[in-house]
């Protein structure tokens, strides 16, 4: 609604600046001359016009970007390229490299961080494959900004899945990545992968 006032306001400081410099706005330009023999009020009048024309075309693209951020699309998948993962150190993020989908850019598969182009409420969900008995357990961790928010657990029996989903609220630039915190191997590919994404700009 803003903008559309604005845009309309802008149409009319456009017609009235043109009529006022027009060749054919002679009328205007006697009428003001009959009052005074000063050219500076229609001076005055047109830099008036042309200050508020600058300030609602900033206001214009101010919305405009408003509302495309409101609109943008962010959402990645992404898995392991590898199907036997293993050899993982503590606290180690996990990369995934194999990006399926990354609308927005948000994910990186260099370093495994997403990192949030635009504020909103983003939902992550995560799942895992356990890689064999010679480990009992598997802790794979969502962490935002360092911090641990959801967890997905396996044990105890051979190719036990497990998974976890989180919502969270981002600002832009922060980040949300996996850990692993317990284990050092999992099955990759198709079993393990990492998913995001934004369900409002709020």
């Amino acid at each position: 609604m803003g903008s559309f006032v604005a845009a309309n306001t802008i149409s009319m400081i456009l017609v009235l600046a043109s009529a006022v410099l027009s060749p054919g706005s002679s009328c205007v330009i006697n009428c003001i001359s009959k009052r005074s023999d000063d050219v500076s009020p229609l001076q005055a009048v047109v830099e008036q016009l042309s200050q508020q024309l600058v300030h609602l075309t900033a206001q214009v693209e101010a919305n405009k970007n408003r509302i495309d951020d409101t609109q943008r699309a962010v959402g990645f998948t992404a898995r392991k390229k590898l199907a036997d993962v293993h050899g993982l150190r503590l606290y180690e993020t996990i990369v995934f490299d194999d990006v399926v989908y990354n609308a927005g850019d948000g994910y990186d598969p260099e370093t495994g961080f997403f990192t949030a182009p635009v504020a909103g409420s983003y939902v992550f969900f995560l799942q895992t494959m356990l890689h064999n008995l010679d480990e009992e357990r598997l802790f794979l961790d969502i962490t935002k900004n360092g911090s641990t928010l959801a967890r997905a657990h396996v044990g105890y029996s051979n190719f036990e899945n497990g998974s976890t989903m989180v919502t969270t609220h981002l600002v832009q630039g922060e980040r949300i990545m996996v850990r692993i915190t317990l284990g050092s191997q999992f099955w990759g590919e198709f079993y393990t992968t990492f998913a995001g994404f934004r369900i409002s700009s709020t």
